[in-house]
């Protein structure tokens, strides 16, 4: 035989009162972020809140919709580095990580700008594997190779007064 709560009745659910409480909250966006862990979400998070679809967005960035699922899903491809400054430009900041060291500053500036390391050392007249060792942060790097490289992002960013690019130091105010 079973034993039965007074108030549970024969389902066995016991019925709790009614306080008349109501819970709200905005429904959540479909597709949308709920933590920005890479630049795939930034995009994504910015392509909703403007209202735009993925088509719209790739005509406007200079690739299509394909590629546009695949950055913002993370799958195949990763994102070219000559694709970062329209990006950064759509953005409105720069979601790179904040630099921690010259090296990484330097990466920084270099990807914000869409250059290659190739580029970047053609540009600067250095070699492609000086500008990689600079950016590891490699001891005992020349330091005339760290001033040519210097001398070229502070002459870039003074002549194109980029802000959402990240020409100034790490401690400057970004948005």
């Amino acid at each position: 035989m079973r034993m039965f709560h007074r108030r549970a009745g024969r389902t066995g659910t016991l019925a709790l009162p009614y306080y008349g409480w109501r819970l709200t909250a905005s429904k959540p966006k479909p597709g949308y972020p709920n933590e920005l862990k890479h630049l795939g979400d930034h995009i994504r998070k910015r392509r909703i809140d403007l209202g735009l679809n993925r088509k719209e967005l790739a005509r406007k960035l200079g690739t299509n919709g394909w590629t546009m699922k695949h950055w913002e899903e993370q799958l195949k491809s990763r994102i070219g580095i000559r694709f970062y400054p329209a990006i950064l430009a759509f953005l409105g900041y720069n979601p790179l990580p904040e630099p921690k060291t010259p090296g990484e500053e330097m990466r920084r500036k270099r990807r914000s700008l869409g250059l290659s390391q190739r580029r970047l050392a053609a540009l600067t007249n250095t070699d492609e594997g000086t500008v990689a060792r600079l950016e590891r942060d490699t001891r005992g790097m020349a330091r005339q190779s760290r001033e040519k490289v210097t001398a070229y992002f502070d002459a870039t960013c003074e002549r194109e007064q980029r802000p959402n690019h990240s020409c100034s130091s790490k401690h400057s105010k970004t948005p």
